[in-house]
């Protein structure tokens, strides 16, 4: 569908309820317009779910909160301890000790983890996904073809498809901190097959400089893969991955529309000094006392997800990609720099933005 097309489908099912939210008609491009439009649909569901009533299924909660499928939470408390959750699942896990016990490690007097293979357990490194070297990216390709082979990646799939009618994940201040624990828990699902891989990030700044980014070695059977004229990805690590809607294949459409990050747009966010213009509200209610910042990193990330189109352009479909975990991994690192650069560590653990309801 033509991005015009697109755009005229989203405002004609956009009724009542978007009148409430703020114009998303001043956007300063037609792909904002567009992304902006699907944050207000999101938010609307989101509002909708929540009047009425608790959502039910599996959700992504805090760390130490077990998911409802999994049985009751019965945690442990030393009466002369601080109270601390009893993790569930490796998922909940913050720390490499906690981890350890799940991959049948041992703990050293020291406190270091040593695996059974007689390997220590180190802190994932997250690297540019071409600056991996080709044991670690073949490694990580393995250990992500297994999680799509024993179902776990379909999980992931899962829960982020369901998160058009659940708040946090989208249109809004957690949309940062939703998206860093699902990467970590990403990660260690990748960790509990290969404990030495890590979760690579795409820079995609580095395409954007390119004079055309479609011919960037990313689009190769060593990385990301090649796609025929209809989209499908036919070659490298994710070729014939069958995706939760049951497609044969996952589906790109490079470059038809949105953009790649841009070094200026970085510059921008780094340069942001309250939380609320870092956590920020993007689909606020007429209401609200705070404008729609298109600056805001929830946005600009959106363009990547346009420009590689297909699964990614839309949020019930993206995790079917794992193109959706690489970018997420950037985002994550590009957040986490602004709160090195502008946030002592207590303003890190405790400053979010104000719950206004609006």
């Amino acid at each position: 569908m033509k991005p015009r097309l697109l755009l005229l489908s989203l405002l004609a099912a956009s009724s009542v309820p978007f009148l409430l939210a703020q114009d998303c008609s001043m956007a300063p491009t037609l792909d904002l317009v567009i992304f902006c439009e699907q944050l207000q649909r999101w938010d609307f569901a989101t509002r909708r779910q929540l009047r009425r009533g608790p959502m039910v299924g599996p959700q992504i909660m805090p760390p130490g909160i077990p998911f409802e499928t999994q049985g009751p939470w019965q945690p442990e408390f030393n009466n002369n301890q601080v109270q601390r959750p009893v993790p569930h699942s490796p998922y909940s896990c913050m720390e490499l000790s906690c981890l350890c016990q799940f991959l049948n490690g041992r703990i050293s007097p020291d406190g270091a983890c040593f695996l059974n293979s007689g390997q220590r357990l180190t802190q994932a490194v997250r690297k540019e996904y071409r600056r991996m070297t080709d044991d670690e990216r073949n490694r990580f390709h393995s250990a992500l073809n297994q999680m799509k082979q024993n179902g776990e990646y379909h999980n992931f799939a899962r829960i982020h498809a369901q998160t058009s009618d659940s708040g946090g994940a989208h249109s809004g201040p957690a949309f940062l901190p939703w998206h860093r624990e699902v990467t970590k828990r990403f990660e260690i699902a990748l960790r509990m097959i290969d404990p030495e891989v890590a979760l690579p990030y795409w820079d995609s700044v580095l395409d954007q400089n390119l004079p055309d980014a479609r011919d960037s070695v990313l689009w190769t059977s060593e990385f990301f893969g090649e796609s025929d004229s209809a989209g499908n990805v036919f070659n490298g690590p994710y070729a014939r991955w069958r995706t939760l809607e049951g497609r044969s294949t996952i589906q790109r459409h490079l470059a038809r529309q949105g953009s790649l990050l841009t070094e200026d747009q970085l510059n921008t966010f780094y340069q942001k000094s309250n939380i609320e213009s870092v956590l920020a509200y993007t689909s606020p209610e007429a209401s609200c006392p705070f404008r729609r910042d298109f600056a805001a990193l929830e946005y600009v990330h959106g363009g990547v997800h346009f420009w590689v189109g297909g699964d990614m352009l839309d949020q019930s479909t993206s995790a079917n990609d794992p193109i959706f975990y690489i970018q997420h991994s950037f985002v994550d690192l590009i957040w986490e720099q602004w709160r090195q650069n502008a946030q002592s560590r207590w303003e890190r653990e405790n400053m979010y933005p104000e719950d206004i309801g609006a």
